[in-house]
Protein backbone atom coordinates (compact mmCIF):
# COMPACT_ATOMS: atom_id res chain seq x y z
CA UNK A 1 0.00 0.00 0.00
CA UNK A 2 1.27 3.45 -0.90
CA UNK A 3 2.30 5.68 1.99
CA UNK A 4 0.19 8.81 2.34
CA UNK A 5 1.99 12.16 2.37
CA UNK A 6 0.55 15.66 2.63
CA UNK A 7 2.22 18.73 1.17
CA UNK A 8 1.03 21.84 3.03
CA UNK A 9 1.44 24.90 0.81
CA UNK A 10 0.99 25.14 -2.95
CA UNK A 11 3.81 27.51 -3.86
CA UNK A 12 6.57 26.57 -6.31
CA UNK A 13 8.38 24.36 -3.79
CA UNK A 14 5.12 22.70 -2.71
CA UNK A 15 4.17 21.82 -6.29
CA UNK A 16 7.59 20.31 -7.02
CA UNK A 17 7.58 18.43 -3.70
CA UNK A 18 4.17 16.97 -4.53
CA UNK A 19 5.22 15.83 -8.00
CA UNK A 20 8.54 14.46 -6.73
CA UNK A 21 6.91 12.31 -4.04
CA UNK A 22 4.25 11.11 -6.48
CA UNK A 23 7.07 10.07 -8.80
CA UNK A 24 8.49 8.08 -5.85
CA UNK A 25 5.18 6.17 -5.59
CA UNK A 26 3.59 8.01 -2.66
CA UNK A 27 -0.11 8.81 -2.38
CA UNK A 28 0.11 12.63 -2.38
CA UNK A 29 -2.36 15.26 -1.19
CA UNK A 30 -1.58 18.97 -1.56
CA UNK A 31 -3.36 21.41 0.76
CA UNK A 32 -3.48 25.09 -0.19
CA UNK A 33 -5.36 27.80 1.73
CA UNK A 34 -6.07 29.98 -1.34
CA UNK A 35 -8.19 29.09 -4.36
CA UNK A 36 -5.20 28.28 -6.63
CA UNK A 37 -1.65 26.96 -6.45
CA UNK A 38 1.48 28.63 -7.78
CA UNK A 39 2.63 31.32 -5.34
CA UNK A 40 5.24 33.43 -7.12
CA UNK A 41 4.48 31.59 -10.36
CA UNK A 42 1.05 33.21 -10.55
CA UNK A 43 1.17 36.21 -12.87
CA UNK A 44 0.26 39.81 -12.36
CA UNK A 45 -2.40 40.49 -14.99
CA UNK A 46 -2.93 43.67 -16.97
CA UNK A 47 -5.51 44.06 -19.72
CA UNK A 48 -3.37 42.41 -22.40
CA UNK A 49 -0.45 40.77 -20.57
CA UNK A 50 0.45 38.19 -17.96
CA UNK A 51 3.48 39.62 -16.14
CA UNK A 52 5.97 38.10 -13.70
CA UNK A 53 5.55 39.15 -10.07
CA UNK A 54 9.28 39.88 -9.86
CA UNK A 55 12.58 38.53 -11.12
CA UNK A 56 12.79 34.82 -10.37
CA UNK A 57 14.86 32.25 -12.22
CA UNK A 58 15.10 28.93 -10.33
CA UNK A 59 18.36 26.99 -9.97
CA UNK A 60 19.09 23.32 -10.13
CA UNK A 61 20.15 21.86 -6.77
CA UNK A 62 23.37 19.99 -7.53
CA UNK A 63 21.69 16.81 -6.23
CA UNK A 64 21.63 14.33 -9.14
CA UNK A 65 18.39 12.60 -8.18
CA UNK A 66 16.51 15.88 -7.88
CA UNK A 67 18.10 17.52 -10.93
CA UNK A 68 17.31 14.45 -13.04
CA UNK A 69 13.72 14.90 -11.93
CA UNK A 70 13.84 18.56 -13.01
CA UNK A 71 15.04 17.47 -16.46
CA UNK A 72 12.18 15.01 -16.58
CA UNK A 73 9.47 17.61 -15.93
CA UNK A 74 11.05 20.81 -17.34
CA UNK A 75 11.52 19.55 -20.89
CA UNK A 76 13.99 21.14 -23.34
CA UNK A 77 11.22 21.97 -25.76
CA UNK A 78 9.65 24.43 -23.32
CA UNK A 79 12.43 25.57 -20.96
CA UNK A 80 15.79 27.29 -21.35
CA UNK A 81 18.74 26.04 -19.33
CA UNK A 82 21.47 28.56 -18.46
CA UNK A 83 25.04 27.43 -17.74
CA UNK A 84 28.30 29.08 -16.69
CA UNK A 85 28.63 32.61 -18.09
CA UNK A 86 24.98 32.64 -19.15
CA UNK A 87 23.83 31.95 -15.60
CA UNK A 88 23.11 34.72 -13.08
CA UNK A 89 24.28 37.52 -15.36
CA UNK A 90 23.26 40.41 -13.17
CA UNK A 91 24.58 43.96 -12.98
CA UNK A 92 24.62 46.91 -10.62
CA UNK A 93 24.37 50.67 -10.45
CA UNK A 94 26.39 52.86 -8.14
CA UNK A 95 26.88 56.63 -8.45
CA UNK A 96 24.38 56.47 -11.34
CA UNK A 97 26.88 54.40 -13.34
CA UNK A 98 25.45 51.24 -14.86
CA UNK A 99 27.80 48.24 -14.69
CA UNK A 100 26.49 45.14 -16.55
CA UNK A 101 29.64 43.16 -15.70
CA UNK A 102 29.00 42.48 -12.01
CA UNK A 103 26.09 42.53 -9.57
CA UNK A 104 28.39 43.54 -6.71
CA UNK A 105 29.02 47.22 -5.86
CA UNK A 106 31.65 48.69 -8.18
CA UNK A 107 34.08 50.72 -6.07
CA UNK A 108 36.03 51.71 -9.18
CA UNK A 109 33.48 54.51 -9.54
CA UNK A 110 35.24 56.23 -6.60
CA UNK A 111 38.52 58.16 -6.55
CA UNK A 112 41.88 56.37 -6.71
CA UNK A 113 42.57 57.55 -3.15
CA UNK A 114 39.41 55.87 -1.82
CA UNK A 115 40.09 52.71 -3.83
CA UNK A 116 43.62 52.53 -2.44
CA UNK A 117 42.41 52.94 1.16
CA UNK A 118 39.78 50.22 0.79
CA UNK A 119 42.26 47.94 -0.97
CA UNK A 120 44.71 48.38 1.91
CA UNK A 121 42.07 47.40 4.48
CA UNK A 122 40.95 44.35 2.48
CA UNK A 123 44.48 43.06 1.87
CA UNK A 124 45.21 43.23 5.61
CA UNK A 125 42.59 40.52 6.04
CA UNK A 126 44.80 37.48 6.71
CA UNK A 127 42.22 35.40 8.62
CA UNK A 128 39.10 34.05 7.01
CA UNK A 129 36.06 35.79 8.48
CA UNK A 130 32.86 33.81 7.99
CA UNK A 131 29.65 34.94 9.60
CA UNK A 132 27.48 32.92 7.22
CA UNK A 133 26.24 30.67 10.02
CA UNK A 134 25.90 33.39 12.62
CA UNK A 135 22.76 35.37 11.81
CA UNK A 136 23.01 37.21 15.14
CA UNK A 137 25.93 39.28 13.85
CA UNK A 138 24.62 42.58 12.59
CA UNK A 139 25.42 43.75 9.07
CA UNK A 140 27.55 46.63 10.35
CA UNK A 141 29.96 44.29 12.17
CA UNK A 142 29.95 41.84 9.26
CA UNK A 143 30.81 44.51 6.65
CA UNK A 144 33.35 46.24 8.85
CA UNK A 145 35.27 43.01 9.40
CA UNK A 146 34.98 41.96 5.78
CA UNK A 147 35.69 45.19 3.89
CA UNK A 148 36.82 47.75 6.46
CA UNK A 149 35.12 50.86 7.79
CA UNK A 150 35.70 53.05 4.70
CA UNK A 151 33.74 50.77 2.32
CA UNK A 152 31.10 50.16 4.97
CA UNK A 153 30.47 53.84 5.72
CA UNK A 154 30.85 55.03 2.13
CA UNK A 155 28.47 52.61 0.45
CA UNK A 156 27.00 49.78 2.49
CA UNK A 157 25.53 52.00 5.19
CA UNK A 158 23.49 53.79 2.52
CA UNK A 159 22.48 50.52 0.84
CA UNK A 160 21.07 49.25 4.15
CA UNK A 161 19.06 52.42 4.66
CA UNK A 162 17.77 52.33 1.10
CA UNK A 163 16.72 48.68 1.01
CA UNK A 164 15.41 48.29 4.55
CA UNK A 165 15.02 51.82 6.00
CA UNK A 166 17.38 50.85 8.84
CA UNK A 167 21.08 51.25 9.62
CA UNK A 168 23.29 48.15 9.14
CA UNK A 169 23.60 47.94 12.95
CA UNK A 170 19.94 46.88 13.03
CA UNK A 171 20.10 44.48 10.06
CA UNK A 172 21.18 40.85 10.37
CA UNK A 173 24.16 39.56 8.38
CA UNK A 174 21.67 37.03 6.96
CA UNK A 175 20.69 39.89 4.62
CA UNK A 176 23.67 39.10 2.40
CA UNK A 177 21.72 36.00 1.30
CA UNK A 178 18.97 38.23 -0.07
CA UNK A 179 20.99 41.09 -1.61
CA UNK A 180 24.44 40.73 -3.16
CA UNK A 181 26.62 42.29 -0.47
CA UNK A 182 29.15 39.52 0.14
CA UNK A 183 31.80 40.78 -2.31
CA UNK A 184 32.98 44.01 -3.90
CA UNK A 185 34.23 44.92 -7.36
CA UNK A 186 37.50 46.80 -6.86
CA UNK A 187 40.44 45.36 -8.80
CA UNK A 188 41.34 44.93 -12.48
CA UNK A 189 40.89 41.55 -14.16
CA UNK A 190 44.62 40.82 -13.96
CA UNK A 191 44.90 41.86 -10.30
CA UNK A 192 41.73 39.95 -9.39
CA UNK A 193 43.15 36.73 -10.84
CA UNK A 194 46.27 37.13 -8.72
CA UNK A 195 44.37 37.95 -5.53
CA UNK A 196 41.71 35.26 -5.92
CA UNK A 197 44.41 32.61 -5.51
CA UNK A 198 44.21 33.50 -1.81
CA UNK A 199 41.04 31.75 -0.50
CA UNK A 200 40.43 34.50 2.07
CA UNK A 201 40.59 37.28 -0.50
CA UNK A 202 38.64 35.22 -3.04
CA UNK A 203 35.71 35.24 -0.60
CA UNK A 204 35.43 39.03 -0.60
CA UNK A 205 36.32 40.24 -4.11
CA UNK A 206 34.52 39.50 -7.34
CA UNK A 207 36.01 39.06 -10.80
CA UNK A 208 35.14 42.39 -12.49
CA UNK A 209 33.78 40.99 -15.77
CA UNK A 210 31.36 38.09 -15.50
CA UNK A 211 31.34 37.65 -19.29
CA UNK A 212 35.07 36.84 -19.26
CA UNK A 213 35.32 35.08 -15.92
CA UNK A 214 37.57 31.98 -16.08
CA UNK A 215 35.45 28.83 -15.97
CA UNK A 216 37.36 27.42 -13.01
CA UNK A 217 35.66 30.06 -10.83
CA UNK A 218 32.16 28.98 -11.87
CA UNK A 219 32.52 25.34 -12.93
CA UNK A 220 30.70 24.09 -9.83
CA UNK A 221 27.69 26.40 -10.23
CA UNK A 222 24.43 24.65 -10.96
CA UNK A 223 22.44 25.85 -13.99
CA UNK A 224 19.24 27.87 -13.81
CA UNK A 225 16.14 27.62 -15.99
CA UNK A 226 13.21 29.66 -17.29
CA UNK A 227 10.40 29.11 -19.83
CA UNK A 228 11.26 29.79 -23.49
CA UNK A 229 8.06 31.79 -23.75
CA UNK A 230 8.08 34.83 -21.46
CA UNK A 231 6.35 34.45 -18.11
CA UNK A 232 6.63 32.42 -14.93
CA UNK A 233 3.00 31.55 -15.56
CA UNK A 234 4.34 29.14 -18.19
CA UNK A 235 5.77 27.06 -15.33
CA UNK A 236 2.26 26.88 -13.92
CA UNK A 237 0.57 26.22 -17.26
CA UNK A 238 3.02 23.37 -17.80
CA UNK A 239 2.82 21.86 -14.30
CA UNK A 240 -0.84 22.35 -13.39
CA UNK A 241 -2.30 19.68 -15.73
CA UNK A 242 0.23 17.17 -14.30
CA UNK A 243 -0.64 18.21 -10.75
CA UNK A 244 -4.38 17.90 -11.37
CA UNK A 245 -3.91 14.47 -12.93
CA UNK A 246 -1.58 12.97 -10.32
CA UNK A 247 -2.12 14.87 -7.05
CA UNK A 248 -5.15 15.17 -4.77
CA UNK A 249 -5.71 18.92 -4.56
CA UNK A 250 -7.45 20.49 -1.57
CA UNK A 251 -7.85 24.21 -2.35
CA UNK A 252 -9.44 26.83 -0.11
CA UNK A 253 -8.40 24.61 2.79
CA UNK A 254 -7.64 26.35 6.05
CA UNK A 255 -5.77 24.11 8.49
CA UNK A 256 -7.06 24.59 12.03
CA UNK A 257 -5.26 21.79 13.86
CA UNK A 258 -2.43 19.27 13.49
CA UNK A 259 -2.25 16.35 15.90
CA UNK A 260 -0.79 12.85 16.23
CA UNK A 261 -3.11 9.83 16.33
CA UNK A 262 -1.42 6.41 16.55
CA UNK A 263 1.75 7.69 14.90
CA UNK A 264 -0.24 9.17 12.01
CA UNK A 265 -0.48 12.92 11.48
CA UNK A 266 -4.05 14.17 11.62
CA UNK A 267 -4.72 17.41 9.77
CA UNK A 268 -8.01 19.15 10.41
CA UNK A 269 -8.82 21.42 7.45
CA UNK A 270 -12.25 22.99 6.89
CA UNK A 271 -13.59 20.78 9.72
CA UNK A 272 -12.49 17.60 7.95
CA UNK A 273 -9.90 15.23 9.47
CA UNK A 274 -7.29 13.77 7.13
CA UNK A 275 -4.66 11.22 8.25
CA UNK A 276 -1.19 10.92 6.74
CA UNK A 277 1.98 8.93 7.27
CA UNK A 278 4.11 12.00 6.53
CA UNK A 279 3.69 15.75 6.12
CA UNK A 280 5.94 18.30 4.37
CA UNK A 281 5.31 21.85 5.54
CA UNK A 282 5.95 24.17 2.57
CA UNK A 283 4.01 27.18 3.86
CA UNK A 284 5.33 29.92 6.16
CA UNK A 285 6.87 28.50 9.36
CA UNK A 286 5.16 31.27 11.31
CA UNK A 287 1.75 29.77 10.43
CA UNK A 288 2.80 26.30 11.60
CA UNK A 289 4.12 27.77 14.86
CA UNK A 290 0.79 29.51 15.46
CA UNK A 291 -1.02 26.19 14.93
CA UNK A 292 1.10 24.45 17.56
CA UNK A 293 1.43 27.29 20.08
CA UNK A 294 -1.95 29.01 19.60
CA UNK A 295 -0.03 32.30 19.79
CA UNK A 296 -0.11 35.03 17.18
CA UNK A 297 3.33 36.15 15.97
CA UNK A 298 4.08 39.74 14.97
CA UNK A 299 7.30 40.86 13.30
CA UNK A 300 9.38 43.52 15.06
CA UNK A 301 9.83 45.40 11.77
CA UNK A 302 6.92 45.23 9.35
CA UNK A 303 7.64 44.65 5.64
CA UNK A 304 8.02 47.64 3.34
CA UNK A 305 5.48 48.17 0.56
CA UNK A 306 7.15 47.36 -2.71
CA UNK A 307 5.70 48.29 -6.15
CA UNK A 308 6.34 46.61 -9.48
CA UNK A 309 6.04 48.56 -12.74
CA UNK A 310 6.31 47.27 -16.30
CA UNK A 311 7.32 49.31 -19.33
CA UNK A 312 7.79 48.66 -23.04
CA UNK A 313 10.71 50.24 -24.89
CA UNK A 314 12.37 49.95 -28.29
CA UNK A 315 14.48 46.83 -28.76
CA UNK A 316 17.78 48.71 -29.02
CA UNK A 317 18.56 49.57 -25.43
CA UNK A 318 21.79 49.51 -23.47
CA UNK A 319 20.89 46.67 -21.10
CA UNK A 320 24.27 44.91 -21.39
CA UNK A 321 22.58 41.60 -22.18
CA UNK A 322 22.02 40.95 -18.46
CA UNK A 323 18.90 39.61 -16.75
CA UNK A 324 18.63 42.23 -13.99
CA UNK A 325 20.59 44.66 -11.78
CA UNK A 326 20.55 46.04 -8.24
CA UNK A 327 20.46 49.80 -7.80
CA UNK A 328 22.69 50.64 -4.81
CA UNK A 329 22.25 54.43 -4.91
CA UNK A 330 20.31 55.91 -2.00
CA UNK A 331 18.99 58.96 -3.88
CA UNK A 332 16.23 57.11 -5.74
CA UNK A 333 13.54 54.56 -4.89
CA UNK A 334 14.39 51.94 -7.53
CA UNK A 335 15.60 48.68 -5.95
CA UNK A 336 15.95 46.38 -8.93
CA UNK A 337 15.42 46.46 -12.69
CA UNK A 338 14.94 43.33 -14.82
CA UNK A 339 15.18 42.70 -18.58
CA UNK A 340 13.01 39.61 -19.22
CA UNK A 341 13.65 39.60 -22.98
CA UNK A 342 17.25 38.56 -22.25
CA UNK A 343 16.25 35.29 -20.62
CA UNK A 344 13.08 34.48 -22.52
CA UNK A 345 13.68 33.74 -26.19
CA UNK A 346 10.06 34.23 -27.15
CA UNK A 347 7.77 36.93 -25.88
CA UNK A 348 4.52 38.61 -26.78
CA UNK A 349 5.86 42.14 -27.04
CA UNK A 350 6.44 42.17 -30.83
CA UNK A 351 9.09 44.79 -31.63
CA UNK A 352 9.42 45.98 -28.06
CA UNK A 353 11.40 44.93 -24.99
CA UNK A 354 9.85 44.75 -21.56
CA UNK A 355 11.55 46.31 -18.53
CA UNK A 356 10.40 45.47 -15.01
CA UNK A 357 11.04 47.93 -12.15
CA UNK A 358 10.86 47.04 -8.47
CA UNK A 359 10.46 50.22 -6.46
CA UNK A 360 9.87 51.04 -2.80
CA UNK A 361 6.68 53.04 -2.49
CA UNK A 362 7.48 56.76 -2.55
CA UNK A 363 4.57 59.18 -2.21
CA UNK A 364 6.78 62.05 -3.37
CA UNK A 365 6.83 60.65 -6.92
CA UNK A 366 3.92 62.31 -8.72
CA UNK A 367 4.40 60.96 -12.27
CA UNK A 368 6.00 57.51 -12.12
CA UNK A 369 6.25 57.14 -15.92
CA UNK A 370 8.28 60.35 -16.27
CA UNK A 371 10.34 59.43 -13.20
CA UNK A 372 11.31 56.00 -14.58
CA UNK A 373 12.00 57.30 -18.08
CA UNK A 374 14.30 60.00 -16.68
CA UNK A 375 15.92 57.36 -14.47
CA UNK A 376 16.88 55.24 -17.51
CA UNK A 377 18.03 58.25 -19.54
CA UNK A 378 20.37 59.48 -16.79
CA UNK A 379 21.99 56.05 -16.60
CA UNK A 380 22.22 55.83 -20.40
CA UNK A 381 20.17 52.65 -20.56
CA UNK A 382 17.84 54.26 -23.11
CA UNK A 383 18.37 57.18 -25.48
CA UNK A 384 16.14 60.18 -26.02
CA UNK A 385 14.70 58.73 -29.21
CA UNK A 386 13.68 55.49 -27.51
CA UNK A 387 10.01 54.99 -26.86
CA UNK A 388 9.12 54.37 -23.24
CA UNK A 389 5.63 53.56 -22.10
CA UNK A 390 4.33 51.96 -18.92
CA UNK A 391 1.93 49.12 -19.61
CA UNK A 392 -1.53 50.39 -18.55
CA UNK A 393 -3.04 48.92 -15.38
CA UNK A 394 0.12 46.98 -14.60
CA UNK A 395 1.24 48.42 -11.27
CA UNK A 396 1.26 45.76 -8.57
CA UNK A 397 2.29 45.79 -4.93
CA UNK A 398 3.81 43.26 -2.55
CA UNK A 399 5.77 43.53 0.68
CA UNK A 400 9.56 43.50 1.10
CA UNK A 401 10.66 41.55 4.21
CA UNK A 402 13.09 43.40 6.51
CA UNK A 403 15.88 41.03 7.68
CA UNK A 404 16.48 42.96 10.89
CA UNK A 405 18.42 41.30 13.71
CA UNK A 406 15.20 41.11 15.73
CA UNK A 407 13.12 39.66 12.87
CA UNK A 408 15.76 37.04 12.07
CA UNK A 409 16.17 36.09 15.76
CA UNK A 410 12.40 35.72 15.98
CA UNK A 411 12.37 33.46 12.93
CA UNK A 412 15.21 31.35 14.34
CA UNK A 413 13.40 30.97 17.69
CA UNK A 414 10.27 29.86 15.85
CA UNK A 415 12.21 27.23 13.90
CA UNK A 416 14.01 25.92 17.01
CA UNK A 417 10.77 25.66 18.97
CA UNK A 418 9.05 23.92 16.06
CA UNK A 419 11.82 21.35 15.75
CA UNK A 420 11.22 20.41 19.39
CA UNK A 421 7.43 20.35 19.08
CA UNK A 422 6.75 18.71 15.73
CA UNK A 423 6.74 14.92 15.29
CA UNK A 424 9.54 13.16 13.41
CA UNK A 425 7.26 12.50 10.42
CA UNK A 426 6.59 16.22 9.84
CA UNK A 427 9.28 18.09 7.90
CA UNK A 428 9.99 21.81 7.52
CA UNK A 429 10.52 22.67 3.84
CA UNK A 430 9.92 26.42 3.79
CA UNK A 431 12.23 29.43 3.95
CA UNK A 432 14.62 29.76 6.90
CA UNK A 433 16.60 32.93 6.32
CA UNK A 434 18.39 32.55 9.68
CA UNK A 435 19.74 29.22 8.40
CA UNK A 436 20.58 30.77 5.01
CA UNK A 437 17.88 28.67 3.31
CA UNK A 438 15.88 31.06 1.22
CA UNK A 439 15.92 30.42 -2.53
CA UNK A 440 13.96 27.82 -4.49
CA UNK A 441 16.92 25.42 -4.73
CA UNK A 442 17.49 25.73 -0.95
CA UNK A 443 13.89 24.69 -0.31
CA UNK A 444 14.03 21.83 -2.81
CA UNK A 445 17.16 20.56 -1.05
CA UNK A 446 15.06 20.45 2.15
CA UNK A 447 12.44 18.46 0.23
CA UNK A 448 15.10 15.98 -0.86
CA UNK A 449 16.56 15.73 2.66
CA UNK A 450 13.05 14.90 3.90
CA UNK A 451 12.70 12.23 1.23
CA UNK A 452 15.98 10.60 2.27
CA UNK A 453 14.86 10.51 5.92
CA UNK A 454 11.53 8.98 4.95
CA UNK A 455 13.25 6.46 2.69
CA UNK A 456 15.60 5.48 5.51
CA UNK A 457 12.66 5.10 7.89
CA UNK A 458 10.69 2.96 5.42
CA UNK A 459 13.49 0.59 4.49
Amino acid sequence: MKKKICICGGGANGIIAALFFEDKNFDVTLIEKSNSVGGILRPNKSANYQLDQGFWMPNYTGIKEMDDFFDKIFVKKKFNKFWYRKKDIAGSIINKKFDPNSSFPNFKTYSKKIQKSISKQILKNKIKIDYSNNFKVNLDAYLNKRFGNIAKNLVFKNISKKFWKLSPKKISSAAIKVVHLGKINLFSEKKSLQLKKNPNIDEIITYPNQFKIPLNFIKNKTPSFYPKNYGLSNFLDHLLPIVKKKIKLNLNSQISKISIIKKKINICANNKNLKFDYVLWCGPNKELFQLFSKKKINLFHKPIKHLTFYALVDKKINDGGIYWYWDYDINNSVIRVSFPSNYSYKNSFKNKKIIMFEVHEDKKIKNIESYLKKYLLERKIIKNNNSFKLIPNSTFSRYFFIPSVENIKLENNIINILKKKIPSNLFLCSAQISNFKFYFDDLIKLVHESYLKIKKNEF
